[in-house]
């Protein structure tokens, strides 16, 4: 974040622009960067250097993987040849590169799950009317994410609570249980 706070002070510091131009690169500096921040560093730590039990690599890349369990790695192979390829090429993206680069309309942040005071976001994978939820974990320095829940017949553009809560659980369970820590 040094970063940010040297460019928002050379920024401000200029006197050679207006008032409304400093706010204007102030404002649209900040948008971008700190929305690529958050998006960056948003894993729990996973213990011991293991997956949770019944998970399995399926896409990896130079920066990131991700895993899923049987359950959720069956759902894959159920939908339309077209939707999968959206769906994988998505994940081979974030693998690569990261969430950074990946368009809303195939990689969002949905919800803060809470429990017992402790937070794990739920993101999701999107094409066409395929979503595959999970989070995000760091297993050795690396980051994981841990796919927790899907919904092959989405119809509207809002997420189905239950399943987001389901995901949220789930992935709650996993993260903060490999930690060492009680399950919420």
């Amino acid at each position: 974040m040094a970063n940010f706070l040297d460019i928002f002070e050379q920024t401000w510091n200029k006197s050679s622009i207006t008032r409304s131009e400093k706010f204007s690169r102030i404002g649209t500096y900040t948008h971008s960067k700190l929305y690529l921040y958050i998006k960056s560093e948003s894993c729990n730590e996973l213990k011991a250097n293991v997956l949770p039990q019944g998970f399995k690599i399926r896409f990896e890349g130079r920066n990131r993987a991700i895993a899923f369990d049987e359950a959720q790695w069956t759902q894959m192979s159920k939908i339309l040849p077209a939707a999968r390829a959206k769906v994988e090429a998505s994940m081979r993206a974030y693998c690569e590169n990261g969430p950074q680069n990946l368009p809303p309309q195939r990689f969002k942040f949905e919800i803060q799950y809470s429990n017992s005071g402790k937070m794990t976001r739920v993101e999701v994978f999107k094409a066409r009317h395929v979503r595959f939820y999970g989070s995000c974990g760091n297993l050795g320095g690396r980051p994981v994410f841990l796919v927790t829940a899907s919904d092959l017949s989405k119809k509207t553009d809002d997420a189905d609570p239950a399943i987001l809560q389901a995901a949220g659980k789930r992935a709650h369970e996993l993260l903060h249980a490999a930690n060492g820590k009680k399950k919420a």
